[in-house]
C-alpha cells in the first residue's frame, strides 16, 4: 500500500468524474430511447463501479491508519462529488423504472390483460369490468 492519501483520493475523484460522465450519457440515451447504446453504457458503468470499489477499499485502509484524514479538504469535496453521482444514478434508475412501467402498461393493453380502471360520472375510479380483449382480436 504505497499510495498516499492524496493519490488515492485523486484516483477516486477521477473514477467518480468518469462515472458521472457515463451516467449523463446514459441519461441522454434513456431520454432519446436509444436502446442500442445502453448495453455498452451498462458495461462501462459496471467497470467503473468495480474500479471505484477497489480504490475505496484502499482509501478506507489509509483512513483507518490516519484518523485525521477525514478532515482533508479534498476528501470533503470528493464526498460532495460522490453524492452528485449517487443522485444521477438514482435519477437514471427512476427514468428506467418509468419506462418499464409504461412498457408493461402498453403490453397489458396489447394483450388484453389491462386491469386498469376508468373514472365514472362522479369522478370515482371504476374497474373496467374485465371486458378487455387482446388488440389483435379487436
Amino acid at each position: 500500500m504505497s499510495d498516499s492519501i492524496a493519490e488515492v483520493l485523486a484516483q477516486q475523484r477521477a473514477g467518480l468524474e468518469s462515472l458521472r460522465d457515463v451516467l449523463e450519457v446514459e441519461h441522454r440515451a434513456l431520454l432519446a430511447a436509444d436502446a442500442a447504446a445502453l448495453p455498452a453504457i451498462a458495461e462501462r458503468k459496471m467497470a467503473l463501479f468495480s474500479q471505484i470499489e477497489t480504490i475505496e477499499e484502499r482509501r478506507r485502509d489509509l483512513f483507518n491508519a490516519d484518523p485525521t484524514a477525514g478532515a482533508r479538504a479534498d476528501w470533503v469535496g470528493l464526498r460532495s462529488l460522490a453524492d452528485e453521482v449517487a443522485r444521477a444514478n438514482q435519477r437514471n434508475g427512476a427514468v428506467i423504472g418509468a419506462l418499464m412501467r409504461g412498457a408493461d402498461a402498453a403490453l397489458q393493453v396489447l394483450r388484453g390483460t389491462d386491469s386498469g380502471s376508468f373514472y365514472g360520472r362522479q369522478g370515482l375510479s371504476t374497474p373496467t369490468g374485465g371486458t378487455s380483449r387482446p388488440l389483435a382480436d379487436a
